[in-house]
Order: C-alpha cells, then sequence, then structure tokens
C-alpha cells in the first residue's frame, strides 16, 4: 500500500472494507461455507490498490490492480480485485459465496471509512458517477447486482444486512 503510495484515506476505507469482509467471511464459513481467510483479508485490503493513481490516469482501477496483483504472483487476489466493482453474472448464480462477492459487497456497505447502507452507498456513488448517459445504466445494473449479492449473504448468515455496524463493532 504504501509502496503504491495509497491516499490515508483510501488506506482507512480499505482497512474497514477488511473488517466488513473478513465478519461476513467468519459468519459464512460458520454455515458451511468454503472461503480462505487470508485471501478474503488481503484481496479486502488491496481492492484499491491502483486507485491513488487512477485518480490522474482516469485508468479502471479494477482492472489496474488485478495486473499489479499479477505481476507480483498473486493471480488469485488479482482476479478477486478485478471483481470488486463489477462482478461477472456467473459469479453470482453460483449457490454458494464467493470471496469475489465478499469483496465486492462489503467495498460497496463502506462509504469511505463508515459502514452504511448499500442505499446510502449508491446515492453517494450515483452522485459521484452516474453524470452522464454512459454510466448510469451501468451504476443501476452494479446497484441491482449488489442487492442480490447482500440477499443472498444475509439469507445464508440469518443476519438482518441493518444490524451489519452493530454486529461488527460488537465483537
Amino acid at each position: 500500500m504504501k509502496k503504491e503510495g495509497m491516499l490515508d484515506n483510501i488506506v482507512r476505507h480499505s482497512l474497514m472494507v477488511e473488517k466488513v469482509a473478513l465478519f461476513l467471511a467468519h459468519s459464512l464459513i460458520q454455515f458451511g461455507e468454503k472461503l480462505d481467510l487470508k485471501v478474503i483479508g488481503a484481496a479486502a485490503l488491496l481492492h484499491d490498490i491502483t486507485k491513488t493513481r487512477s485518480i490522474h490516469t482516469h485508468e479502471n482501477h479494477a482492472l489496474t490492480g488485478e495486473l499489479l496483483l499479477n505481476e507480483l504472483g498473486y493471480p488469485l487476489i488479482g482476479k478477486i480485485i478485478r471483481c470488486h466493482v463489477e462482478l461477472p453474472i456467473l459469479i453470482i448464480k453460483s449457490s454458494s459465496v464467493s470471496h469475489e462477492e465478499i469483496i465486492n459487497y462489503a467495498d460497496k456497505r463502506v462509504l469511505h471509512d463508515t459502514i452504511v447502507t448499500l442505499t446510502k452507498r449508491f446515492h453517494d456513488i450515483h452522485r459521484r458517477y452516474g453524470f452522464n448517459i454512459k454510466t448510469s445504466p451501468r451504476l443501476k445494473m452494479i446497484e441491482k447486482q449488489s442487492f442480490c449479492i447482500e440477499k443472498k449473504i444475509f439469507s445464508k448468515i440469518n443476519l438482518d444486512p441493518k444490524t451489519l455496524t452493530t454486529v461488527i463493532f460488537d465483537i
């Protein structure tokens, strides 16, 4: 993170995404899902590894993050990072919860460094990025996808998504 010059606010965001992702992964493992906590932790921390530079270059940080992790010898982490903004539909259709879904969802639940509802997060995303005819339909599709992932995850762990902040900080 230091080597890539991640801004402090992006580091704080990534640390909170890690907290959410690991909580969800631990919960899902208790209900029989097969997940690797080390992979989840690494992908959560590094999901925005190239975001700082993309602010200036306007590159797709999900793709450049994947490329960087591939170059460093971590293709599995790279694959998960590539999916943290938008998931391929085949992943969502699987009955089990994937590493990619956990990182994607955890990222959508963290606005800056605060856990929020998907509704609040997407209100902010639409305000910041949904300003043109090309991005708005894509954002609406990603939002719909996020609610599907939320339903999938929380139906398996028997919690209400609204309680996420409470349960994480009660641990």
